[in-house]
This record gives C-alpha cells, structure tokens and sequence, in this order.
C-alpha cells in the first residue's frame, strides 16, 4: 500500500500537538510501601472513515466506523491546514462548518482529533489511500520482562520512522520501527510510567508523518518486608550476605530487587556493600548473595536495605541482618561413579550445628544438564546422611548440589564423584592352576554390600574366548571369594576379569597375576669347572610336591642363552625333587651358566644361577709377549699333548672375562710353548686364569687351569703434576657462598689437548695444593698463567672449576666458561673421542645433550693403543659391547649408521647404507645379533682411512 507523505504540516497540526503534550492527568506520589505492580494501557484502536454512497437520496457521506466500545467519544472532528469538520453524533457522519455532509475530501492528510471522557484530546492522522482514508492505529503495550514499550504501527504503512513517546512536555523513549512496524522503548523506571494520557509522535526526517495516544494506568501493590526477607551471614568469617525473599511479601520473581546499602545500626552512613553501585547488587529469582568489604561481628545489630523497580524502600522497611557460624565448606558429598546407589552427605566436619539449625537437600543435577534433578529433596536430620540417587552418576561429569540452609538456598557444593578402583583389589593364579582367587577389600568405591558378579576372563588381544567356567558360582560375596577358569594362564599374555555390580556391568578390568615364580629361592643348581653335569635339587622348595613333574629344560652360558647343553637323550626329569643332567657341553668356570625348568609342563622364565666349583689343579706359568702382541706361554713342563682349546681367560683380581668366543684347536710349538692369539686385552701388572681343554690319545678330554702374571718391569707410576700434591676429584670441590672469579672466553689460548690462560696471582701466595673437578686433567702454573693438559678432543666442558690453595690453607677459586676443546692433530685421539661420541649418542644427536667419553675412558684406551696392548677392532669391540650397543639402538638402519659413522668418519648415502643394511640383515639370518656387529665392523674396517688409522698408529709405535 502507498502512503503519500507531505513535505510541509499544517501549524496547526503542530499546535494541536503542543496542547495535548500540557494536558494530562499526573499520578499521586506514591507510599514508599507500595510498587507497581503491572500497567493498564488504553488506547482508541481500530477506527476506520469510509465513503458510503448508498444514501437514499443518491448522495455520498463519509462515516466514523470501528469506534471501540470502551471509549466514550464527547465530540469528534477532521481538520487540515484550510478546513475543520465535524462528526455527527448520529450515526457519525462527517459534516461541514453548516452541518451539511461532507460528499468529497480532496486533501490527502488530515488530522482526527477525538475528544473523549476516559483519554482525554486523542489526536491520529488520516492517510488517504486507493481504498479510501486509513486512520493511524498505533498499539502500545508494556513487557514487563523486559521492562519495555512496545510499540506497533498496525497499519504497517510507516516502517523505518523514528517513533518518539511523550508523557506531557517529557520524553518517554525513541526507537525506530522495523520493517513489520514494530519498536521497543526501554523504560528504566516502571514507578515513572503515571497515570496519564501519552503521545507517539512519528518522523521521518524533519517530517511529521504520523501522531497517535495511548493511555497509562498503573495498578500498585503493597510490600511487607516485615519477617518476609532474610538476610543472613552463614559464617561470621564470610563476607557474604545470604538473601531470601518470601513470597507473602508482595515482591514477585519478576521484580527488579537490589540491595542499595547495608549498615552497623551504630553508623548507619557507612555503607559496607563491596559495590557502592547497586545495580551490580541485584537479587534474582528472590535468592542471592551480596559480597561485603568486610566481615560482620557477632554482637553488633545490621541493617539492609533495598530497592525495588525503582522505589528505595524506607529506613523503617530495612531489614535485620543474622548472623550465624555455620561453616558450609565443611560439608562434603560423594557419590560413587555408575554403580552408586546413594548420595552421601557428610556434616560431621560442622562442629556448631544446634537442632534449630534446618539443612535441606534441594536437587542434585548435572552442571551440563539443570532441569534434570538426580534427588528428592530432603532434610539432613543426621551427620552422616544418603540419599538415594534417581539415576546413575557418571565419573567424567562435574555435579552441583543444592542446599537450603535455614531458609536460605546456597548453591555450588561440588560433589565428589568417586570412580570404582580397581588397582589396589587383585586377581592371583598360578601357571598350573585353573582357579583364580579374587580380593576386592581394598577397591576404591565398592562397598561390602554391594552384589558382585565375575561375567568373564578373558585374554587381552585374544579372541574374545571367555575363560570362565560359567557352570560354577561366579558370585564374590563380601569382596572375598574364588572362580574357576576352564584353563591354565601362562605368563606370556595378560588376562583379565570382569565385572557386574548391582547388575551394571564395570568398564574397569581386573587384570590377573599369573604367579611363574614358584618360590624357587632355595634352589640349588650345581657343577665342576670342565664337568658335563649339572646337579639340581628342589628339596628345600616347599611349594613344589614330590608329585610335581619337574624337568630340566634348558642349560645355558648367560652370555648366549639361546644354545641349550642339554644331553636330552640321557634323560631331563627330576625324581623327589632333585636328580643330575647330563650336558653335551663342558661347563667353564669363567662363565657363568642357569638353568630353566618346567614344572608340570609349564616351563618359568626365571633362570636358578649355576655354581661352578673352581678346579683346584692350578699350573703357574710364565710367558712373553711379541711384537704382533701375541702372549707366549713356557708351557714345557705341562703333560700336555694334542689339540689343547682354550675356553676362558679371567682377570684374577676383578672377575672380568677377556674371551669373547673359545680359541679351539692349538697346539704346542717345537719349543714346548703355547701362542695365544693377539685379541686379548691383557693388562700390566694383573695376574689371569687361563682355562684349558686338552685331549689325550684315546680322545678323553681333560680340563686345567694356569696362571699367568703379566708383570711389567720398570714400569713409570709417577703422575706428571708440577704440584707435588695430586688433583683431587670433584667431590672434594665443595660448593659454598664464595663464587670465585671468572674467566673470560676471550682470553684464553686453545692448544691441541690443552687451554692456557693468565691468572694474576700475587707472589706472596705460595700454592701447594691444586683441586680440579676432573681428577684426569694435569693443571700447571706457570707463572702468571695456568695451563690444563689432558683435555679430551671435541669434548665440551662445562662448569669446570680449579682451585689453588698455599701453606695457609687459603684459597683461589676459578671458573672456566663453557668450552669445546678442539679436534687433535692426532688422528687416533680423534678417533676414540668420535667413537665414544656416536656410540653413545646415536646418529640423531641433541647438541645441548650430547654425552662425551670420560677422561678415565679416553686416556685408558689411547694409553693402550699407544702401548699396543690393544688394536682399533678390540679398542671397538670393547666400547661397543661396554655400552650396551645392541640393547640400546634397536633399530638396525640406526646401528648401521653409527657403526659406518665410526669406521668411515662421516654419514652414509642412501645408496650406501641400503647395501650395508642388505648385508647385515643377512647375517643375522644365521648369526646372532652380537655376533652379526662384529662380523658387520669388520667388513667395513677394509676402508681406506681404517686402513690408514692402522698405518699411523703401528708407525708411532714402531718410533717409540
């Protein structure tokens, strides 16, 4: 529909408008003890002019129809800028300034203004449109919750207006109506909404485009706070103010409620609300709490008081304030997760409850889900009080509880949601049984009289095949009891029981203990250096019957477990618990050996430790050593002959075996001697066992020991200090409050092996005594410099500390920055220090992690190779199995990129490393993963620069 706006209104409409602005009843002030409680609006809706031409004289009228029936309408007329007419009072026909009727209204605005009993002047504006006339029909309502007017054109022709509501010459509010003709005035006082008659006034622009009225009548309620609103402090410790507003009170949940002060009755001018701004005081839902600045002292009288919509009640209307001492922190309540019947509510920790005091248990619910409550409220009559639960209550979720403490609502009791356990309850078997005992005594969240049902035993990773002889009582009654399983359990997977609990099947497994360890402390497995028999008794191993069937299943060197010297043919079984087993292979006393058993065709992994007795017949003998470090043994007065196997050389003092793999097959030479090969680390000054296996004529073989002392004359002991007191470690470096000096990165002189830097000390300071951090490094003074030798090379050092002592037990504390000593011009200490770095530290290195080789570990090995007591292989042999190599890089394409790292001096291509990794790979199909490393270095030693490490070390040697 096309409303045609005008450009210019008449004055007069603007004079009209200012007169019914001054007009208008004003509302009484009201009693402080009473509010609004809602707003009658009226207004003179639905009236509509129209042209009627079925006048029986054939003439036209126009008519004032839909007049509400409400209204009382006094006189009624429609006027524009040039011309004023009248309705009549008969049938409301429109008549001119000499009453005759109206046949045609050329204007296209007009203006009605109404004269009526109950609104007074209303005034609306008359449109013209192609159905006739429209009169604007504005409708005003009130939202209290919102605590708005809203506004609609009903006509919907005046869209995108701003609309603006007058009480007399007083702006109301403006808004703008939306595209349906609708606005909202926001009314910040309902109290200022009066009795009396309103205007909407429309524009667009500067432009008048629409003027209607509406009137106001507000129906008031009275207050009686009067024992009607509580207010208490809980706790005389908190400062929160506790409000409960009763319903007789005549204040609804939808009154706007704010606490404006509270005060010591003493000093009533001193407000003592945290917030002096009330509106962040506000009591919603008629429960609340209010944050106070401080405390409130029992013995003192309190008053509050409050505000509501709008009207600040008076000082004889405040409210008395309670204090009590209730501490509601100490309440505690727990619930067990899913299988929990009850909600436990724990007062016990409230030490001042008296019998008036009334704690109600209002609704337990889900933080995520309010509406639904877990409970039926209750009262709290005991300490310890349950309450059954509605439902189930799940561990992963969070729940409030609510309580209702002497009238007063508190939320935000969390609730302890205790899962169900299982850790601390156990499932025990043994390999050879087909019961499993079950304890559930010390399980979190169960209960003695909680029903408890196993439902199965099953194999984790397994089938699903449930091991549970379901035939037989599955109940555990009292948390105590057993189940029968229609199999043994081995120790090679894991099993694990489960439950229902009060008919709810746990999410939580029990896994079993499967007991292997038969208690065989006690066990006694025997042998003799070079025997071919084991004796085994089991008598003082008081779990195993003599009706158990015990066999031996394996015998073995603990350094290669996977070779079984077992003679089977001769019998495994022990008879009454003990028996002897007869071995394809000699048992050495340099090795150490185990058994393994099967009892009752269930073989233990643990391993009964063998003791090999030592052989008593020991044969001295001495020997030399060649220049390709071969160890020449005077064997001439040993009643050897044949082929003589030597099975193991042992350092006497420190236990260590030297023989990585037996030396089979030698002979005596022409001169009586025995020639060992030059793979052995033997060392000066120790004295060492050699095992020997030799053969007589008839092929009975027999077993010695011989002794050999390497003993080295002359052999240079003295430390090489300038100080005549030795470097002491690190542990005697004691840390207290004096820092000591530090020196400065840039002045200090890097050598190959050593670092020089000037340290001004005063002559009158006479050292005789150096500590270092690291016992290995030689420290020397010279003059106003202090040098360290022995640094190993590419090594970074850090928090190195010297400290330099005299005479008077006075001392000079030095700190060296972090440094990295720099790579050697010898490329054999190279080697060693980049050996030990990639072995240690893998190919993936973290830079500020790195581990270096000791100076112990570094001098040792450099010293032998120097003294060619060991060659680069055994020097890598040794630091490989020394580390662990092979335990501690699982990886294959890793070990082979350290190893290739280490002979070849840099990382492999590719192309490189898949062939290397091809080949090792085949090894290991016939070799074990030891014996494949070795095999592996070796194959690669026959590079160039190994070749040429070689060369130069036998070339020094060869000087020296």
């Amino acid at each position: 529909m096309k409303i045609k706006y005008r450009h210019i209104i008449n004055s007069f409409v603007f004079c009209m408008m200012v007169f019914m602005m001054l007009i208008g009843n004003k509302l009484n002030a009201s009693s402080i003890s009473k509010i609004v409680s809602k707003l009658e609006i009226t207004s003179a809706l639905g009236l509509s002019i129209v042209r009627d031409e079925s006048q029986s004289n054939g003439g036209t009228v126009y008519k004032l129809i839909n007049i509400p029936s409400n209204i009382n309408i006094l006189d009624i007329k429609l006027i524009n800028k040039s011309i004023s007419y009248t309705f009549s009072n008969d049938g409301r026909i429109l008549l001119d300034s000499s009453g005759v009727p109206v046949s045609n209204l050329n204007d296209d605005t007009y203006t009605i203004i109404l004269n009526t009993k109950e609104l007074g002047q209303v005034y609306k504006v008359v449109n013209k449109t192609d159905y006739g006339y429209r009169v604007l029909d504005i409708k005003v309502t009130y939202n209290d919750s919102k605590n708005v007017l809203e506004v609609q054109d009903t006509t919907n022709s005046l869209s995108g207006s701003e609309v603006s509501v007058f009480r007399n010459d007083s702006k109301i509010g403006n808004s703008k109506l939306d595209g349906e003709g609708k606005a909202s005035i926001q009314v910040n006082d309902i109290n200022d909404l009066t009795t009396s008659t309103y205007t909407v006034l429309l524009k667009k622009g500067s432009e008048i485009v629409g003027i209607d009225s509406f009137h106001i009548n507000p129906i008031y309620r009275e207050i009686s706070v009067k024992d009607n609103v509580k207010l208490s402090i809980i706790s005389q410790v908190s400062n929160k103010l506790n409000l409960c507003i009763d319903k007789n009170s005549g204040i609804g949940i939808n009154d706007n409620v704010y606490v404006v002060s509270v005060y010591d009755e003493s000093n009533p001018s001193e407000n003592m609300l945290l917030n002096l701004d009330y509106t962040q005081n506000q009591i919603k839902n008629l429960q609340g709490e209010i944050i106070l600045k401080t405390t409130l002292c029992q013995g003192k009288k309190y008053k509050a008081r409050l505000r509501v919509n709008g009207i600040d009640l008076d000082q004889h209307d405040a409210c008395d304030v309670n204090i009590r001492d209730i501490d509601a922190s100490k309440i505690k309540a727990t619930a067990i997760e899913k299988i929990g019947k009850d909600l436990r509510v724990d007062l016990s920790g409230i030490n001042n409850l008296s019998k008036d005091d009334v704690i109600e248990v209002v609704s337990l619910h889900d933080i995520k889900d309010k509406e639904k409550n877990l409970i039926s409220p209750c009262k709290l009559t005991n300490k310890v009080n349950t309450i059954d639960i509605l439902g189930r209550i799940e561990a992963g979720n969070a729940y409030e509880l609510i309580l209702k403490i002497n009238g007063f609502v508190m939320n935000g009791f969390g609730v302890e949601v205790i899962p169900v356990d299982l850790s601390n309850a156990s499932a025990l078997t043994d390999v050879i049984s087909n019961k499993i005992f079950i304890s559930l005594d010390h399980a979190k969240g169960l209960k003695i009289t909680d029903i408890v049902k196993v439902i199965g035993v099953f194999r984790d990773g397994g089938d699903a095949k449930n091991l549970l002889k379901s035939n037989y009582n599955t109940a555990i009654e009292r948390l105590n009891g057993s189940i029968f399983i229609n199999q043994t359990l081995d120790t090679k997977n894991n099993y694990f029981v489960r439950f229902k609990i009060n008919d709810i099947e746990l999410d939580n497994v029990l896994k079993v203990t499967v007991n292997n360890n038969i208690s065989f402390k006690g066990a006694i497995a025997k042998s003799k250096n070079t025997s071919h028999e084991v004796e085994v008794c089991f008598k003082n191993i008081d779990c195993i019957s003599n009706h158990d069937l015990i066999e031996i299943d394996s015998v073995f060197n603990l350094d290669d477990i996977n070779f079984n010297l077992i003679d089977k043919d001769k019998g495994t079984k022990l008879n009454s618990k003990k028996g002897i087993i007869k071995l394809k292979g000699a048992i050495v006393s340099e090795y150490k050996y185990g058994i393994k058993v099967k009892i009752n065709g269930v073989k233990f992994d643990e391993i009964i430790p063998i003791l090999v007795e030592e052989n008593n017949d020991i044969k001295f003998v001495t020997g030399h050593f060649t220049n390709e470090n071969n160890l020449v043994l005077d064997s001439k007065h040993l009643n050897i002959d044949g082929n003589i196997d030597i099975v193991g050389i042992k350092n006497k003092l420190t236990g260590n075996q030297l023989l990585n793999k037996p030396i089979l097959n030698i002979v005596k030479n022409e001169n009586g001697e025995i020639i060992i090969s030059d793979q052995i680390a033997f060392e000066p000054n120790n004295s060492y066992f050699i095992y020997l296996n030799y053969y007589l004529k008839d092929g009975t073989r027999e077993s010695l020991v011989l002794e050999f002392n390497n003993i080295k004359e002359n052999e240079n002991k003295d430390n090489q200090y300038d100080i005549a007191e030795k470097i002491i470690n690190k542990e005697e470096i004691k840390d207290d409050e004096e820092e000591g000096s530090f020196v400065d990165i840039n002045s200090i002189e890097f050598g190959d092996g050593n670092i020089k830097f000037k340290y001004n000390i005063d002559d009158s300071f006479k050292i005789n005594q150096v500590l270092c951090a690291i016992s290995k490094l030689e420290v020397k003074v010279e003059g106003d410099h202090i040098l360290i030798n022995k640094l190993v090379p590419l090594k970074t050092y850090k928090d190195l500390k010297i400290e330099l002592k005299n005479d008077k037990d006075e001392c000079v504390k030095i700190n060296l920055p972090e440094f990295k000593c720099k790579k050697s011009e010898d490329d054999i200490k190279n080697f060693i220090s980049y050996s030990y770095i990639n072995i240690k530290n893998g190919v993936d290195k973290n830079e500020n992690s790195i581990e270096f080789p000791s100076e112990d570990e570094f001098w040792l090995w450099y010293n032998k190779l120097k003294n060619e007591e060991v060659d680069l292989r055994n020097f890598i042999f040794t630091i490989i199995k020394d580390e662990e190599f092979d335990k501690k890089y699982i990886d294959n394409p890793e070990r082979i990129k350290i190893i290739y790292n280490i002979v070849f001096g840099n990382s492999p291509s590719d192309q490189s490393l898949n062939l290397w990794l091809s080949d090792f790979n085949k090894i290991l199909k016939t070799e074990d993963m030891s014996k494949s490393i070795r095999i592996i270095i070796e194959k690669m030693f026959t590079n160039v620069k190994f070749k040429s490490l070689e060369k130069q070390l036998k070339g020094e040697v060869k000087e020296k």
